[in-house]
């Protein structure tokens, strides 16, 4: 049964929710107090590492260029009438048609966990609006912990339909260069920074973000796909690039957590993609060639936003079934998949049409 009332939770991706001092809620450590101090890099990998963070909204001001900034989404659902708020209770007690909850969540952190969290919010709102449509929207490794939630059965209720921008369904081959330390094109952490950080105990997600099905690594001699979850190729990113041998468990029980081999969604997934990038410094780094000599040099194409390869973004690897639909916007960048009025009309109508039966 169709209703006009609508309640959209939006869901960000990696670094894309603030992070606040736990003494001080109105201090925001992430972004702004870390890019603050990007030129002490021990201080902005002390300040981002601390474990008592709190978690705050989802970021709506720009502070870096390429970090996610939901503003103009945020704006567009406020134009179009949508009451936007991050406060449980005001989503409890909201008498609006139609509501965006934007969901902050601690994006260093287990997304198992985060996927939980998740779960519980929407279970409790589903209670609080019976009447209305849910949508679950998400952005890139927001969608990740969306179908976490979802097929692992976390979420026990009725939903309309989950939409995915950007979401790296089948994993981001860029995340190996964070990992090993090969990252150049970042605004605040060196590479060595950042290899650190991805590395740090506890701190999972960039791993989670790798390919878990797909080999990605190429070895020049042998011609053979390398496996990086297991021996041999594992030991040599061990001992040999300088990764961590903590964060691959939790990363490996998170993916496997999600059907990625036979993708069969209770409810409709709209899948949307960038691609088609021409920019020559957004390049989307779709697998790397290994070589003792130079240990990872990425391969990279057009066909994705700069940072999901469209095989990813689209379940390309997969049989996609019928509740799953996919749509690809040439041109349009990862972060520009939030802000790009073609993109955020598509997703309007999307939520709008109430073709998608709760599930």
């Amino acid at each position: 049964m169709s209703s006009d009332k609508r309640v959209v939770i939006f869901v960000p991706g990696i670094t894309g929710s603030q992070l606040l001092s736990a003494s001080s809620l109105h201090t925001k450590i992430w972004p702004n107090k870390v890019v603050e101090h990007k030129g002490d890099q021990a201080e902005a990998l002390k300040l981002v590492s601390d474990d008592k963070l709190v978690t705050g909204e989802p970021i709506d001001e720009v502070i870096i260029k390429k970090y996610p900034v939901y503003d103009i989404l945020i704006k567009y659902f406020k134009d179009n009438d949508y009451q936007y708020t991050c406060d449980e209770q005001e989503l409890h007690h909201s008498t609006h048609d139609k509501i965006l909850f934007g969901l902050g969540y601690d994006w260093r952190k287990d997304n198992a966990d985060s996927a939980k969290r998740l779960a519980d919010l929407v279970n409790n709102a589903w209670g609080w609006h019976q009447d209305a449509e849910f949508t679950l929207l998400a952005h890139s490794m927001g969608g990740l912990i969306c179908r976490y939630a979802l097929e692992q059965n976390l979420i026990q209720v009725s939903l309309n339909r989950l939409i995915t921008l950007g979401t790296p369904h089948l994993g981001a081959p860029k995340a190996l260069e964070t990992i090993v330390g090969l990252e150049n094109d970042n605004e605040v952490f060196h590479s060595d920074t950042l290899q650190t950080f991805s590395n740090t105990p506890g701190y999972p997600t960039t791993f989670q973000l790798l390919p878990g099905q797909n080999s990605f690594v190429l070895d020049d001699s042998s011609k053979e796909w390398l496996d990086v979850w297991n021996d041999p190729f594992k030991n040599v990113l061990i001992s040999e690039m300088g990764v961590k041998i903590n964060n691959f468990a939790p990363a490996r029980a998170f993916i496997d957590g999600i059907n990625n081999t036979n993708p069969n969604p209770k409810i409709p997934y709209h899948i949307i993609a960038g691609t088609d990038v021409k920019d020559a410094d957004y390049q989307t780094i779709t697998s790397f060639t290994y070589t003792k000599s130079q240990p990872l040099t990425p391969n990279t194409t057009t066909k994705g936003d700069g940072t999901v390869p469209e095989w990813s973004a689209t379940f390309g690897h997969c049989v996609r079934k019928k509740n799953m639909r996919s749509k690809s916007f040439g041109g349009i960048k990862h972060m520009e998949l939030v802000q790009d009025e073609g993109v955020l009309n598509y997703v309007y109508q999307v939520i709008a049409s109430s073709d998608d039966e709760a599930g």
